[in-house]
């Protein structure tokens, strides 16, 4: 059970995003008790599976039979309306060596040094790629390694790494030629990463998107000035550091913004805790979204 203290709502999952999700939902009947109702027909779509791909998310946009005015997240931005956040791209890139028993190792060729040297080079090697304007530079993080073996007396046959790249610059093709240029000679092939499958990649120059509206968007003007009535300060434009469901949602043209209590960095954490005065002031923008929008 949660638990409150100094103003905040701590429990797992309270910032992400049990919180959010509480704001909007009681958006809705805070306007239907003061006898009020929305100006137009409001969804709620609590999906599923964000974390692991967003299944809950594609079903709904693959299935909407009505049009949408407006998507809000309810990821945490703080009560700040965020613009958009960085696409994703995860690959499997794999070296390839040969096996021996480790006793002798000059019998082998040990795919782990290949891989070391490639990740010597990655961190100032990204450094150098395209900046967004708004959403930042591209990142990546090494996050998961692998190797074909168990036994601690055996040489690997091959090693792979999970290289989780986040950009709203670079295309499947730039990445791929950065990577093939820092594995150099070494034996590697490269995939998609599909959880720990591995999907043939794509030829594309097109950017690695998530979703983007600008600052200077009328959308985006009359949403902050809608929040600003409804709370009695606009909220800041920002974006958000992580991924969401959004990036499942603009492709298919629907407009989407971020707005909800809750830092950003309180997500995942063991002491997950969410302010009650936040969660109070995001409701009370809802509620005027509801009204006005």
């Amino acid at each position: 059970a949660a638990e409150i203290r100094d103003g905040r709502l701590i429990g797992r999952g309270a910032c992400d995003i049990k919180g959010p999700m509480a704001v909007q939902v009681h958006s809705a009947a805070v306007l239907l008790a003061a006898g009020e109702r929305p100006r137009r027909d409001v969804v709620f779509c609590g999906v599923v599976q964000e974390e692991t791909g967003g299944a809950g998310a594609v079903h709904w946009v693959k299935n909407l039979d009505y049009p949408v005015e407006l998507v809000i997240l309810g990821e945490p931005s703080a009560n700040t309306l965020a613009l958009g956040h960085r696409g994703i791209a995860q690959f499997w890139l794999t070296f390839h060596g040969r096996s021996a028993h480790a006793s002798a190792p000059e019998r082998a060729v040990n795919p782990n040094y290949a891989l070391a040297a490639f990740l010597s080079q990655l961190e100032a090697a990204t450094a150098g790629l395209r900046v967004h304007p708004v959403l930042g530079p591209t990142s990546v993080s090494p996050t998961i390694v692998q190797v074909d073996t168990t036994s601690g007396n055996v040489t690997p046959a091959w090693t792979r790494v999970l290289l989780d790249f986040r950009t709203s610059s670079e295309s499947v093709n730039s990445l791929r030629a950065l990577i093939g240029r820092l594995a150099g000679d070494s034996a590697h092939t490269l995939a998609y990463a599909e959880g720990t499958a591995s999907l043939p990649l794509t030829d594309s120059n097109e950017p690695i998107t998530g979703f983007f509206i600008p600052p200077d968007s009328p959308l985006v003007r009359r949403v902050q000035a809608a929040l600003g009535r409804g709370t009695g300060r606009e909220p800041p434009l920002t974006h958000y550091r992580f991924a969401t469901d959004g990036r499942h949602m603009a492709p298919r043209g629907l407009p989407v913004l971020g707005y909800a209590p809750g830092e950003e960095e309180m997500a995942h954490t063991a002491g997950e805790s969410i302010a009650i005065d936040q969660m109070m002031e995001s409701l009370r923008g809802h509620a005027q979204l509801l009204r006005e929008f």
